[in-house]
């Protein structure tokens, strides 16, 4: 065999190009290069020099395992057909791989090309160990050196030679047979296996081919009946409704229900497909079957993008003449959705048949509208004024009242309206204040009395965008009293009783004078008196004894 050198321009070093070559029969008209210091061999159809003396080589590139350095290609051979598929299989030395313990590789031969992926790596390590540079040379023939009639390889190595037997090829076919031509098969088959040793190959075991899928897919197709035309005209007829619902109502239903009903007036329809476009902020949950057999898929819709859409398979693969489906499709609804005041579902039913009935009713366009919920409190402040009291006759005196209301609306004689917008979790005080005075009492001709000053608040809102959320199954606006009790009492005046209670301590006093002069209190004492003052002017005056 000759040994080739590619040149490249002057100036240029030297490639060693050629250091393995191999012309065989590959299963095309060929050869094969290789350099083992670029860890690749390169096989070329046709092989042809260009005008700068350099050979091109444009077919396949082979390469070994990536992050190896082990002079892929040193030696080169292609001696036999050795998966069994007609076509002599190239095998390449590296006998430098794995810190110099050496490999060989298998590249398997085809109709046009040789195909560059390996099929086989064999380390030196798994052969024998301790050998070095296997790999090294290949031999450039294959012999049934074990007489089980299949090829063998010799592989040198440093100081030996190691005989590679080849293992026995299965090949696979499959075949599908459904017992329901009426019904669509799709069956993928896997397979594995175990490979029992053969005893008239010296207990080998066979192997699949390296190309051999191990997993298949098969589609088995359904028989279509159409009478004697072999024609099928369907006549398709579709309705969707929201199941009751008048509105979306955000923040309140946490799902929407569309029912659908799908109907065939005419012969079989063959792979009837519903479609139903939805917008965004609702979200695909599950499908309920009322009547028939259907299948769904769906994708929910992006923002701005695109619209959700709902695949359903009606009685696949055959809705039959006068037959008819009818099924719920549920969707969430997101609480922080904004939808707009309505939105607007479209729907269209579809079959494979060539032929259709001109009265069929395959596409609808509904609107549902849509409200958002409210969940406002009223509450009175505890700052409220919630008592006062008034002294009676007394003119010109105020006093204050404070009512304070969370959020709006308060009604004392005169109501007041407030327009407010608010956010989420906000609280706004509405402080009501005013006098009450002395002079509105006295109008009232009463000189004691309790009166209640109530202020009254309530929620308005638009009814066609909102609808309060409540506990109760009336879902009422909320409303709020609070009420601050005015007393008023006679102030006490005692002059009348002072002047009474002197004269009667007078009368009193004249009383018990006259009593004790009747008595002759005042006369006793007087004689008394008189004997005490003769006694004094005559005589000695009285001394201490």
């Amino acid at each position: 065999m000759e040994r080739f050198r590619g040149q490249g321009s002057p100036g240029r070093r030297r490639m060693n190009w050629g250091h393995s070559p191999a012309h065989r029969n590959l299963g095309l008209r060929g050869l094969a290069a290789s350099h083992p210091s670029l860890s690749q061999v390169i096989v070329q159809a046709d092989g042809h020099c260009s005008e700068r003396l350099k050979f091109v080589f444009s077919d396949v590139v082979l390469v070994g395992m990536a992050g190896q350095r082990g002079r892929f290609g040193s030696s080169l051979a292609s001696p036999a057909d050795l998966d069994g598929d007609g076509f002599r299989d190239v095998l390449i030395g590296a006998p430098l791989e794995e810190d110099g313990q050496g490999s060989i590789y298998i590249f398997n031969g085809g109709v046009d090309q040789i195909n560059p992926t390996y099929s086989q790596r064999i380390g030196g390590s798994s052969v024998q160990s301790g050998l070095r540079f296997f790999g090294i040379s290949l031999s450039q023939s294959s012999l049934d050196q074990s007489g089980d009639r299949l090829p063998d390889i010799a592989v040198g190595s440093m100081g030996a030679v190691q005989l590679l037997r080849s293992r026995p090829i299965m090949f696979l076919n499959t075949q599908a047979c459904p017992e329901d031509a009426l019904n669509p098969l799709s069956n993928q088959l896997n397979f594995t296996s175990e490979g029992l040793p053969s005893k008239t190959m010296q207990n080998l075991r066979p192997v699949f081919h390296p190309e051999i899928k191990t997993t298949t897919e098969h589609n088995v197709n359904f028989e279509i009946n159409c009478g004697t035309d072999n024609l099928c005209v369907d006549d398709l007829r579709m309705d969707f409704n929201f199941s009751g619902s008048a509105n979306i109502e955000v923040g309140i239903m946490q799902e929407i229900n569309v029912t659908v009903f799908v109907e065939n007036r005419g012969e079989n329809s063959y792979n009837t497909r519903f479609i139903l476009n939805y917008p965004f902020g609702l979200s695909y949950r599950r499908i309920t079957y009322k009547q028939g057999r259907v299948e769904c898929v769906s994708l929910d819709g992006v923002q701005g993008v695109k619209l959700g859409e709902t695949t359903c398979f009606i009685s696949k693969p055959i809705l039959k003449d006068n037959s008819q489906v009818v099924f719920e499709i549920t969707f969430s609804i997101n609480k922080e959705s904004t939808l707009g005041r309505n939105v607007t579902f479209k729907a269209e039913v579809s079959s494979g048949n060539d032929k259709h009935s001109s009265s069929r009713d395959i596409l609808k366009e509904k609107a549902i509208g849509v409200k958002y919920a409210i969940y406002t409190a009223l509450i009175r402040h505890e700052n409220s004024t919630i008592h006062i009291n008034f002294t009676s006759g007394k003119k010109d005196l105020m006093k204050p009242v404070q009512q304070i209301i969370k959020n709006c609306s308060v009604a004392a004689c005169v109501e007041f309206s407030c327009d407010v917008t608010l956010l989420k979790n906000e609280r706004i005080l509405y402080n009501i204040t005013g006098n009450v005075s002395s002079g509105w009492i006295e109008q009232t001709g009463l000189r004691a009395a309790v009166f209640q000053l109530v202020s009254s608040a309530s929620l308005d809102y638009d009814k066609s965008k909102y609808v309060f959320f409540s506990s109760d199954s009336q879902e009422t606006a909320p409303s709020v009293q609070i009420n601050t009790q005015v007393e008023v009492y006679e102030e006490v005046d005692l002059t009348k009783e002072i002047i009474g209670g002197v004269i009667g301590g007078l009368l009193l006093l004249a009383l018990i004078t006259a009593a004790l002069y009747k008595a002759g209190f005042f006369k006793s004492q007087y004689k008394q008196m008189l004997e005490e003052a003769k006694g004094d002017a005559g005589g000695q005056p009285n001394m201490p004894q």
